[in-house]
């Protein structure tokens, strides 16, 4: 099995999906300082600016290593980070790997994660080796629960009390794709198809 995912510049409608880098800093921190934008993550709050230097050279690490790969999202308009995207947790002997996203708060609500999520699909299922995607999220969560089933995800289990956030046990959700969900409805993640 290939152990390697080569980073892609990715392309939607709206969107570029691109390799983060040090003048991302201000958007990173706005990003993973603010509670209500990382409350349901089960990621401690970066307190310091500082911080994210370093985490920025460990996303590059993990993804030279094969363990992640990240985007920032940049609004094509204005042609600003808004997000962060990536495929997390790569596992190369099984070819699964899970989606997670964040986004600043005043793009909530306008179908973004979801396009980024969609072109992240596609690349993962034309691109790469894996097989699998997956997100694992707060029962509760109703943001992340809308963009993956409009992304094609699928929901598969409720797991009961396995994540502790904010001092408590809650239950949380699995949903996934698989690359032969994809295969039967391709012409749902090719942007150009779609939109040209």
């Amino acid at each position: 099995m290939e152990s390697k995912i080569i980073f892609n510049k990715l392309e939607t409608p709206r969107l570029l999906l691109r390799k983060i880098i040090e003048t991302d800093i201000d958007i990173m921190y706005h990003l993973f300082s603010e509670h209500e934008i990382m409350r349901y993550t089960g990621v401690p709050l970066i307190k310091e600016k500082n911080e994210i230097l370093a985490f920025i050279n460990k996303n590059e690490a993990q993804y030279k290593n094969g363990e992640k790969i990240t985007w920032g999202i940049e609004l094509k308009t204005t042609k600003k980070m808004i997000g962060y995207i990536g495929l997390f947790y790569i596992n190369n002997a099984h070819a699964y790997a899970s989606l997670g996203a964040l986004l600043i708060k005043e793009y909530w609500n306008k179908g973004i994660t979801t396009e980024a999520k969609k072109a992240i699909i596609n690349f993962a299922f034309t691109k790469t080796f894996l097989n699998r995607i997956e997100s694992q999220y707060y029962e509760k969560h109703i943001a992340i629960d809308k963009t993956n089933e409009k992304s094609g995800m699928k929901k598969e289990a409720l797991l009961r009390e396995n994540f502790l956030m904010e001092g408590k046990f809650r239950n949380s959700i699995m949903c996934s794709i698989i690359k032969s969900d994809f295969q039967k409805n391709k012409d749902f993640y090719n942007f150009s198809k779609n939109y040209k």
